[in-house]
């Protein structure tokens, strides 16, 4: 019976993590995805101010922060499409590249959603 017992509170240690893991990283994903939607979205809209900067640098600080456990998770080959949006998304606004921007932003909100779907807890997730 103690067997039973310490084999049912890993098990329910174990769901709980995986709960709160998909919960965490679908709330740091939406979060993310609020950033870049925030970013200018066509090439009129693009200009080099102060708040896309902040923005960006705050879009690269949570990423930044999330990407190991994301990555371990999701695994590296599906966080590396994101990762390299963002890297090309700031790429391209250093260099003044309002298409090349608009382009990778798009690129970043569907690998987000991505992420999302393949941390979900749904059956799309599964299989």
């Amino acid at each position: 019976m103690k067997t039973f017992l310490i084999a049912l509170f890993i098990l329910a240690l174990t769901v709980s993590f995986v709960v709160w893991n998909a919960w965490d990283l679908n709330r740091t994903a939406e979060t993310l995805s609020a950033l870049t939607r925030s970013l200018p979205e066509d090439a009129a809209s693009f200009h080099k101010d102060a708040q896309t900067e902040s923005t960006l640098a705050e879009l690269y600080g949570l990423w930044d922060r999330k990407f190991e456990r994301i990555a371990f998770t999701v695994g590296y080959n599906n966080c590396n499409r994101a990762d390299e949006a963002l890297l090309s998304l700031i790429a391209h606004y250093r260099n003044e590249s309002a298409e090349d921007f608009t382009h990778a932003r798009l690129l970043l909100l569907d690998s987000l959603r991505r992420l999302r779907v393949l941390e979900g807890i749904s059956p799309e997730s599964i299989l």
